[in-house]
Protein backbone atom coordinates (compact mmCIF):
# COMPACT_ATOMS: atom_id res chain seq x y z
CA UNK A 1 0.00 0.00 0.00
CA UNK A 2 3.03 2.10 0.34
CA UNK A 3 4.02 1.72 -3.72
CA UNK A 4 4.91 4.57 -5.63
CA UNK A 5 2.52 5.03 -8.89
CA UNK A 6 5.30 4.44 -10.96
CA UNK A 7 6.42 1.21 -9.65
CA UNK A 8 2.87 -0.16 -9.46
CA UNK A 9 2.29 1.07 -12.86
CA UNK A 10 5.41 -0.84 -14.36
CA UNK A 11 4.52 -4.19 -12.09
CA UNK A 12 0.88 -4.02 -13.49
CA UNK A 13 2.83 -3.92 -17.12
CA UNK A 14 4.80 -6.90 -16.46
CA UNK A 15 2.08 -8.98 -14.87
CA UNK A 16 -0.15 -8.12 -17.90
CA UNK A 17 2.70 -8.93 -20.55
CA UNK A 18 3.58 -12.11 -18.76
CA UNK A 19 0.05 -13.70 -18.19
CA UNK A 20 0.86 -16.70 -20.85
CA UNK A 21 4.13 -17.60 -18.72
CA UNK A 22 4.25 -19.15 -15.41
CA UNK A 23 5.03 -16.72 -13.27
CA UNK A 24 4.65 -16.27 -9.37
CA UNK A 25 4.40 -12.80 -8.21
CA UNK A 26 5.16 -12.29 -4.39
CA UNK A 27 4.04 -9.15 -2.82
CA UNK A 28 4.31 -8.13 1.25
CA UNK A 29 1.50 -6.27 2.28
CA UNK A 30 0.70 -4.86 6.23
CA UNK A 31 -3.06 -5.76 6.85
CA UNK A 32 -4.92 -2.93 7.73
CA UNK A 33 -2.99 -0.17 5.95
CA UNK A 34 -5.55 1.09 3.73
CA UNK A 35 -6.60 -0.38 0.26
CA UNK A 36 -4.13 -2.26 -1.69
CA UNK A 37 -4.51 -1.93 -5.65
CA UNK A 38 -4.02 -5.53 -7.11
CA UNK A 39 -1.54 -5.91 -10.08
CA UNK A 40 -3.68 -7.42 -12.45
CA UNK A 41 -5.93 -4.45 -13.35
CA UNK A 42 -9.64 -4.87 -13.18
CA UNK A 43 -10.09 -9.17 -13.17
CA UNK A 44 -8.37 -10.64 -10.36
CA UNK A 45 -10.11 -13.47 -10.56
CA UNK A 46 -8.55 -14.63 -13.71
CA UNK A 47 -5.33 -14.82 -11.46
CA UNK A 48 -5.53 -17.31 -8.85
CA UNK A 49 -4.39 -15.47 -5.94
CA UNK A 50 -2.89 -17.09 -1.85
CA UNK A 51 -2.46 -14.75 0.96
CA UNK A 52 -0.48 -16.18 3.84
CA UNK A 53 -0.62 -14.24 7.11
CA UNK A 54 3.02 -13.74 8.41
CA UNK A 55 3.24 -13.06 12.80
CA UNK A 56 6.15 -12.29 14.35
CA UNK A 57 8.68 -14.90 15.24
CA UNK A 58 7.61 -16.18 19.10
CA UNK A 59 10.55 -15.87 21.32
CA UNK A 60 12.39 -19.43 20.60
CA UNK A 61 12.21 -19.07 16.96
CA UNK A 62 13.35 -15.53 16.97
CA UNK A 63 16.31 -16.88 19.35
CA UNK A 64 17.16 -19.73 16.95
CA UNK A 65 17.20 -17.41 13.93
CA UNK A 66 19.88 -15.11 15.81
CA UNK A 67 21.84 -17.90 16.77
CA UNK A 68 22.20 -19.09 12.79
CA UNK A 69 22.89 -15.69 11.92
CA UNK A 70 25.53 -15.10 14.33
CA UNK A 71 27.29 -18.80 14.04
CA UNK A 72 30.73 -17.21 13.16
CA UNK A 73 31.02 -15.03 15.64
CA UNK A 74 30.21 -15.97 19.72
CA UNK A 75 27.95 -14.09 20.69
CA UNK A 76 27.04 -13.50 24.34
CA UNK A 77 23.44 -14.73 25.82
CA UNK A 78 22.40 -11.37 26.93
CA UNK A 79 23.28 -9.96 23.42
CA UNK A 80 21.23 -12.27 21.52
CA UNK A 81 18.29 -11.69 24.16
CA UNK A 82 18.51 -7.91 23.55
CA UNK A 83 18.42 -8.58 20.05
CA UNK A 84 15.40 -10.28 20.13
CA UNK A 85 13.51 -7.87 22.88
CA UNK A 86 14.59 -5.08 19.72
CA UNK A 87 13.69 -6.53 16.90
CA UNK A 88 9.85 -7.48 18.07
CA UNK A 89 10.14 -10.96 16.59
CA UNK A 90 10.50 -9.18 12.96
CA UNK A 91 12.94 -10.90 10.71
CA UNK A 92 14.67 -7.62 8.92
CA UNK A 93 14.85 -6.15 12.23
CA UNK A 94 16.89 -9.57 14.00
CA UNK A 95 19.15 -9.80 10.60
CA UNK A 96 19.80 -5.47 10.99
CA UNK A 97 20.82 -5.87 14.57
CA UNK A 98 22.98 -8.63 13.81
CA UNK A 99 24.73 -7.55 11.03
CA UNK A 100 25.23 -3.92 12.83
CA UNK A 101 26.44 -6.00 15.69
CA UNK A 102 28.73 -8.57 13.75
CA UNK A 103 30.32 -5.01 11.61
CA UNK A 104 30.71 -2.35 14.87
CA UNK A 105 30.48 -4.37 18.39
CA UNK A 106 30.69 -1.91 20.86
CA UNK A 107 29.00 1.13 18.81
CA UNK A 108 26.15 -1.10 17.64
CA UNK A 109 22.92 -0.36 19.07
CA UNK A 110 22.18 -3.45 20.86
CA UNK A 111 25.79 -2.62 22.92
CA UNK A 112 24.51 0.84 23.49
CA UNK A 113 21.71 -0.41 24.62
CA UNK A 114 23.15 -2.94 27.03
CA UNK A 115 25.51 0.09 28.60
CA UNK A 116 22.15 1.99 28.65
CA UNK A 117 23.15 4.24 25.97
CA UNK A 118 20.82 3.57 23.01
CA UNK A 119 21.58 6.79 20.88
CA UNK A 120 23.91 8.81 21.27
CA UNK A 121 26.61 6.43 19.74
CA UNK A 122 24.98 4.49 17.54
CA UNK A 123 24.55 5.18 14.03
CA UNK A 124 21.63 3.49 11.73
CA UNK A 125 23.54 1.37 9.28
CA UNK A 126 22.55 2.17 5.63
CA UNK A 127 20.36 -0.59 4.88
CA UNK A 128 18.06 0.38 7.55
CA UNK A 129 18.22 3.68 6.77
CA UNK A 130 17.47 3.10 3.25
CA UNK A 131 14.25 1.35 4.74
CA UNK A 132 12.88 3.16 7.07
CA UNK A 133 13.36 6.72 4.97
CA UNK A 134 11.18 5.03 2.34
CA UNK A 135 8.50 4.46 4.82
CA UNK A 136 8.87 7.44 6.26
CA UNK A 137 9.77 9.32 2.86
CA UNK A 138 5.90 10.58 2.83
CA UNK A 139 4.46 11.17 6.45
CA UNK A 140 2.44 14.23 7.00
CA UNK A 141 4.16 17.26 8.72
CA UNK A 142 1.41 16.57 12.10
CA UNK A 143 2.92 12.82 12.07
CA UNK A 144 6.37 14.07 11.36
CA UNK A 145 6.25 16.24 15.04
CA UNK A 146 4.95 12.99 16.90
CA UNK A 147 7.55 10.50 15.66
CA UNK A 148 10.22 13.15 16.64
CA UNK A 149 8.22 14.01 20.45
CA UNK A 150 8.02 10.21 21.03
CA UNK A 151 11.75 9.73 19.98
CA UNK A 152 13.06 12.52 22.54
CA UNK A 153 10.75 11.39 25.07
CA UNK A 154 12.24 7.95 24.50
CA UNK A 155 9.38 6.31 25.90
CA UNK A 156 5.21 5.50 25.73
CA UNK A 157 3.91 9.15 26.22
CA UNK A 158 0.20 10.16 27.61
CA UNK A 159 -2.26 11.29 24.33
CA UNK A 160 -3.54 14.74 26.13
CA UNK A 161 0.06 15.05 26.84
CA UNK A 162 1.14 14.90 23.37
CA UNK A 163 -1.53 16.78 22.03
CA UNK A 164 -0.16 19.95 23.88
CA UNK A 165 3.20 19.49 22.86
CA UNK A 166 2.17 19.10 19.35
CA UNK A 167 -0.28 22.14 19.67
CA UNK A 168 -2.57 19.97 17.31
CA UNK A 169 -6.29 20.30 17.68
CA UNK A 170 -8.57 16.68 18.54
CA UNK A 171 -8.86 15.70 14.70
CA UNK A 172 -5.46 16.24 13.07
CA UNK A 173 -3.76 14.72 15.75
CA UNK A 174 -5.50 11.50 15.25
CA UNK A 175 -5.16 11.34 11.99
CA UNK A 176 -1.40 11.37 12.49
CA UNK A 177 -1.20 8.93 14.48
CA UNK A 178 -3.25 6.56 12.47
CA UNK A 179 -1.09 7.47 9.17
CA UNK A 180 1.91 6.09 11.51
CA UNK A 181 0.55 3.31 13.10
CA UNK A 182 -0.75 1.87 10.09
CA UNK A 183 3.02 1.24 8.92
CA UNK A 184 3.67 -0.67 12.13
CA UNK A 185 5.75 1.95 13.50
CA UNK A 186 3.80 3.01 16.31
CA UNK A 187 1.43 1.37 19.17
CA UNK A 188 -1.35 2.78 20.87
CA UNK A 189 -1.76 1.35 24.11
CA UNK A 190 -5.17 2.72 25.91
CA UNK A 191 -4.19 6.58 25.98
CA UNK A 192 -0.40 6.18 25.92
CA UNK A 193 1.12 6.13 22.70
CA UNK A 194 4.97 4.97 22.04
CA UNK A 195 7.07 3.12 19.36
CA UNK A 196 6.53 -0.86 18.56
CA UNK A 197 10.17 -1.32 19.22
CA UNK A 198 13.74 0.61 20.17
CA UNK A 199 14.70 0.38 16.41
CA UNK A 200 12.05 2.30 15.04
CA UNK A 201 12.47 5.36 18.02
CA UNK A 202 16.51 5.00 17.61
CA UNK A 203 16.48 5.62 13.94
CA UNK A 204 14.05 9.06 14.56
CA UNK A 205 15.81 10.29 17.07
CA UNK A 206 19.04 9.77 15.20
CA UNK A 207 17.65 11.43 11.88
CA UNK A 208 16.39 14.57 13.40
CA UNK A 209 18.98 17.55 12.98
CA UNK A 210 20.38 18.74 16.44
CA UNK A 211 18.39 21.93 16.69
CA UNK A 212 14.77 20.27 16.25
CA UNK A 213 16.52 17.78 18.99
CA UNK A 214 17.13 20.78 21.46
CA UNK A 215 13.72 21.98 20.61
CA UNK A 216 11.98 18.75 21.98
CA UNK A 217 13.80 18.54 24.34
CA UNK A 218 13.07 21.64 25.89
CA UNK A 219 9.31 21.73 25.20
CA UNK A 220 9.12 17.99 27.01
CA UNK A 221 11.31 19.75 29.78
CA UNK A 222 8.88 22.62 30.18
CA UNK A 223 5.41 20.27 30.45
CA UNK A 224 7.52 17.96 33.13
CA UNK A 225 7.96 20.87 35.31
CA UNK A 226 4.49 22.19 34.63
CA UNK A 227 3.02 18.89 35.68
Amino acid sequence: QHLDVASRNVLHMLARRAASSALMVVCGVRTGGGEVSTLFGDEPASVPQYRLDLAPLPANEAQALIGELSSDVPMEPQTATRIGDLSAGNPYHIEVLVDDWARHRTDSLVEAELRGDPVVSWTPPASMRNAFARQNADLSDSATQILELLAVAGRSIDRDLLLRLTGLSHGPFDRAVREIATRGTLRVDGVRIGFTNELHRAYAYRTMDEATRRYWHSRIAQEMRRD
